[in-house]
């Protein structure tokens, strides 16, 4: 446990995690290429990185608010690599590409994004529960998603 943390604490590892989340990205921005081609697959990709920035920053700030002086205190670097390679469940949205799938590929896509953040957070900051890691996972996905939906509208803003 203490040579992830270890990793998780050096900024050179988060593009490791950038490289899963930009493959994530793609694979989900595959659908949309198929359908509308680059101008609907470009904002998938910015949608997809700037969450990975804004969920790392939330968990970041409320995991250190909450376990920090009992636990681990994870970097912002750590939490970018934890988070995002935790995204590797994501590339199952490439699914999207087969007629008839509808939103199965996205939604199983994300339930296994949440999984493996919630055990990302639970090494991360050393926990030996199941009941923290979940709540903090939970309680990030307010403020994300609302930070999320504002970017998205900002994109199709700006891109229309």
């Amino acid at each position: 446990m203490s040579r992830l943390v270890s990793l998780a604490t050096s900024p050179g590892h988060t593009l490791w995690a950038l490289a899963a989340v930009g493959s994530v990205a793609v694979a989900g921005a595959l659908p949309e290429w198929h359908e509308g081609g680059v101008p609907g697959a470009l904002p998938v990709v910015i949608a997809s990185i700037s969450g990975w920035i804004i969920w790392t920053t939330v968990i970041s700030l409320l995991g250190n608010w909450a376990f920090g002086p009992q636990h681990n205190s994870v970097s912002w670097w750590g939490a970018a690599w934890a988070i995002g390679l935790a995204q590797g469940p994501g590339v199952i949205r490439v699914l999207g590409v087969v007629e008839g799938s509808g939103p199965a590929p996205a939604i199983a896509a994300f339930g296994g994004q949440l999984a493996a953040m919630m055990l990302a957070a639970r090494v991360s900051y050393g926990l030996r529960d199941v009941f923290r890691p979940i709540t903090l996972i939970l309680v990030a996905i307010v403020p994300w998603l609302i930070l999320q939906i504002g970017v998205v509208l900002l994109l199709d803003f700006a891109l229309s």
